[in-house]
Parts: C-alpha cells; structure tokens; sequence
C-alpha cells in the first residue's frame, strides 16, 4: 500500500493536533507520543518502531547536543539572580533615571541582561519591582506591566541582538557549526527596526491609556512585593562585581570563540567564585539554579517528534516537491520554522526542530550556514507566542494580568513584528547573500 498521501495528510493532522493538546495544557512530551502514535499510524510505521527507535533516537540526540548548554545556562542566571548581581545591575542604571524616559530605560536594562546571558524568565521576576515603581511614578496602567517586561528581555532581544547568548541564538550555532554573530548585518537591521517600533508603539498605548484616562491602580499583590523590597537589606555588592562574569561570558564566547560549554561552565564558576559571599543559601541556590534543565525535556519531546516525521514517506514526498519547487529555499526557512513555532509552542523547540529537519539540507545544499542560522532563529520567535507558549503564561501570571487585558500587546510584540522581521531577514538574505 502506498502511503504517501496518508503520511502528508497525518502529518499535518498529528502538528495540528499536538498544537492544540499543548494549548489545552497538557505536557509537551505526551502531546508529542500522542501525535507520533497519530502520524505513524498514517505512515505504515509501526508505532512501536516509531517510539522505540526515532523518537528515542530524537530525543537522545537534543540530550547529547544541548544538555550542558540548557543546565550551564539556567545555573548562570539562578547564581545571578540569587546573588543579587542581576538586581544592582538594574537598579543602578535607573536610579539616575526618572519622568518618561525610565519606562525605556528599563527596557534597556532587561535587553542588557538578556545580553550577558540572564534568562528571559528569571529578569522577569527580577526586574518586576522597578517596573513597578515606574508605572506607580508615571502613572501607566498595570494592564502594559508584562509587554513592557517582555519588550526588553524576549521577542527580536533573544533572536536579532548580535552575540546574544540566547538558547535560541546558540541552538543553530551548536548545530550548523556557526558563531553567535552568524548573519551579522541581518542583526543590526532587524535590531535597529524592532527598538524604532517598539518605541513608536509604546508612546502609542500610553497615548491611547492617557485617552481613555486610564491609569496606575495599585493591588495588594503589588503592596506586599513593595514592602518587601522595602524591607530587604541594602545590595552591598560593587556593580564592578555584578557584571563581570556577563561580560566575561560574553567575550569568551564572541571573542575568543571558547567552546559553548567550556565558556558558560567557566562563568558559572566565575560567578560562584565572586559570590560566594552573596549568596544566601548557597547548596540550595546551586541545586535550583541546576533545576531549570528540565526546559530540555520539551525541547527533546519537540525534537523526538520531528525525528519521527523525518522518517516518514510523507516528509520526504513534501521535501522532494519543496526542493524542486522554484521557490526560494529562505522562504521554506521562514514558513516552516513558523509552523513547528505555533504547534510547539516553544521558539526553543521550533529552532531546534527546524535547524536540524530543514536548515541542515539547505545548508547540504550550499545555502549561506550564517543566513539559514539567523532566518530561523527570528522565524521561530514568530508563532510560538500564541496563548498557550510557556512564556506569555509565565509573564502574565508574574504581573498578575489577565489575557482579556494584556494578551493584546504581546500579541503585537512577539508575533505580529516577528513576522515583519523575518521578511526583512529573507528579504535581506535574497539581496545580499
């Protein structure tokens, strides 16, 4: 029996579906052995076969290839959060900054941090008290706390900045072999547009609130992280001390091109070293900040799952017509990385699925390694941010909004501009490359 239309059909069917049991909150990994048993079904493949042998072999891989990069990575921003190097960081930036321009400052703040490789999620809740002051200050609704939060520290910060150490800028480089500066000029275009548009769209839902009269309503919740801030003891640590591991992170890996291991590994001692004397309690914040590898265990279940479909008669029938098509090949990077995105719900898992399904064929194929690396980086921060990804609940729970009232914004932010980058990106690409 010839399943290839079956297997085109499953697999469409089994990404659709996997989209919306993620979006009804069940576990990723589930999700993604669910839609193997689907599309394998639809695809002649065994299901034993299908789990045993690519799933387990897709999700062994992602383990090998970026275990120590996720673990290194969330222990670096857990000694730099728990420390108090990540909060005097910020804070003395903006205490010399008031009136309207602090909003924009603290924004800058957050990318900073983003840039010395702090995790998205750890400033959120680190910088969530200034932010509070700010809105409290120039009056700004509570309803504008997590885009404004996510305008910094997500979005075009983790896949545009050049050199950023962000998981999804360092994905692609660990598996196409390029650095973290890989399509530098696409970079530094896509950067400048998204600081241009966010301001403009800023000063646009302030004048929009101050239509509407609209303004800061302070909540307990709010009270109490004051008061508590207000109570804790002052952060003696010089900021000399505070940013020298994000720098030394930084260097070690744009400049003198360290293995990614070897560089984060060393600047988690760095920071351990220079610490020490910060860090409260010092076993536990080490095993916490060890804690947030489990983010690899998505990452696999979304890479596993595209193991199995690379292995179906389906996928090689529609790669076949791709490559054959008279289309260009950027254009299949952009749409399909966005796909993976929007049923993964995970930028992560999207560029890890799309390097190594997609971007490495193109690659075997003599496309630019630093153009395939940039395209689907800023293509996966597309789709990935609808309702159900990981981060919009994680940031709505923190400032304690609803989706009716905040969704909207991020929705502008991190999924319509996106998109508008990675035209630019292909755009870019096809001129200049």
């Amino acid at each position: 029996m010839d399943y290839s239309i079956l297997s085109v059909i499953g697999i469409v069917f089994s990404i659709a579906m996997m989209g919306i049991l993620v979006y009804k909150g069940l576990n990723t990994g589930v999700a993604t052995v669910i839609s193997t048993c689907a599309v394998a079904l639809c695809s002649g493949i065994p299901v034993a076969t299908a789990l045993t042998d690519y799933y387990v072999s897709g999700f062994a891989g992602a383990i090998q290839s970026f275990l120590f990069m996720f673990a290194l990575g969330a222990l670096f921003g857990g000694l730099m959060d728990r420390s108090g190097a990540a909060d005097k960081f910020a804070r003395c930036i903006m205490q010399y900054i008031h009136g309207k321009w602090s909003l924009y400052v603290c924004m800058i703040v957050n990318l900073l941090l983003v840039w010395g490789g702090v995790n998205c999620f750890i400033i959120c809740f680190t910088v969530l008290p200034i932010y509070l002051s700010i809105f409290r200050e120039l009056n700004i609704p509570r309803k504008l706390l997590p885009v404004s939060i996510w305008a910094g520290s997500a979005g075009f910060v983790s896949c545009s900045l050049p050199g950023v150490p962000s998981t999804i800028n360092m994905i692609p480089a660990q598996i196409l072999g390029t650095d973290l500066f890989a399509g530098l000029d696409i970079c530094i275009v896509t950067s400048l547009a998204s600081v241009a548009f966010i301001y403009f769209y800023f000063e646009h839902l302030l004048k929009k609130a101050r239509r509407k009269q609209e303004g800061y309503v302070e909540t307990e919740k709010d009270r109490k992280r004051m008061e508590e801030e207000q109570s804790r003891k002052a952060n003696t640590m010089p900021l000399p001390m505070a940013v020298t591991p994000m720098i030394f992170l930084f260097v070690t890996l744009n400049f003198l091109k360290w293995n990614l291991v070897y560089a984060m590994g060393a600047s988690c001692i760095l920071a351990l070293v220079m610490f020490w004397n910060y860090i409260p309690d010092k076993i536990n914040s080490i095993s916490s900040g060890w804690s947030g590898v489990s983010v690899i265990l998505s990452v696999g279940a979304c890479m596993a799952f595209g193991a199995v479909i690379k292995n179906t008669v389906g996928f090689q029938m529609v790669l076949d017509w791709v490559l054959n098509f008279d289309i260009n090949p950027l254009i299949t990077l952009g749409i399909s990385s966005n796909v993976l995105a929007a049923a993964m719900a995970s930028g992560t898992g999207a560029v890890a699925t799309a390097t190594e399904m997609v971007g490495m064929r193109y690659v075997a194929m003599g496309v630019n390694p630093n153009l395939v690396h940039r395209i689907i980086a800023i293509a996966s921060q597309g789709l990935d941010t609808l309702p159900h990804n990981g981060g919009v609940i994680t940031y709505l729970g923190a400032c304690d909004c609803s989706y009716k009232e905040s969704y909207g914004p991020i929705f502008v932010i991190s999924l319509l501009w996106p998109l508008v980058l990675t035209v630019i990106a292909i755009a870019m690409g096809m001129m200049f490359y």
